[in-house]
């Protein structure tokens, strides 16, 4: 519910958030806040790993709300400051991005495996080891399973587009013009919805 509510609370007030990172991006000191920005995000972010065991109980059981105040700092700066669009838009980073959903998949089961065996005084083993790991697999993942699925479904896509899509109703949808709805009907009923 954190992740949710403060997503959602950041996507209402984007616009006002972009205008005042433009201000804050011109400003003089603005490198030196930027960086201490990102630091603070990060640290916050990963905050549930950084202490290990050396928790107090009642500062563990708020580490969950911690790391959604850094998770949404962390896409705010993505998302706002013309800086970090330029390092995200990285050939490396773009790469990464086309990878995200397979390492998505992946890597809770790697990360939580190695947090499982590892020794309770070790525990900075699941994400030392588990992080690249969980980037290879990733990799593989998207490489052998996801690219070839989106393959299938663009084709799969095609073929019942010229296939179960008569000709005629793709001709008067083509001459419809802005957002019309019809229905027709062959062996099966279809609505269309055509978008010029």
């Amino acid at each position: 519910l954190p992740f949710f509510g403060l997503g959602s609370l950041a996507a209402v007030n984007l616009d006002r958030l972009g205008e005042f990172s433009l201000r804050f991006d011109r400003s003089r000191r603005s490198k030196a806040a930027q960086l201490a920005l990102v630091v603070a995000s990060l640290l916050l972010l990963t905050f549930r790993w950084w202490p290990g065991n050396l928790l107090p109980a009642p500062v563990a059981q708020v580490n969950g709300a911690v790391v959604a105040v850094g998770a949404v700092a962390v896409v705010l700066i993505a998302v706002c400051l013309p800086v970090a669009a330029r390092v995200l838009s990285s050939r490396i980073l773009v790469a990464a991005g086309s990878i995200s959903f397979s390492l998505y998949l992946v890597h809770e089961p790697i990360l939580v495996t190695l947090a499982v065996i590892a020794p309770p005084d070790k525990s900075w083993v699941a994400p030392a080891v588990g992080i690249p790991l969980a980037l290879v697999a990733g990799w593989l993942f998207y490489v052998l399973i996801e690219r070839g699925t989106h393959r299938l479904a663009r084709g799969t896509a095609g073929c019942a587009r010229t296939r179960l899509l008569p000709a005629h109703v793709t001709a008067f949808a083509r001459r419809c013009g802005d957002r019309r709805h019809f229905r027709e009907s062959s062996h099966v009923r279809l609505r269309v919805t055509w978008v010029s």
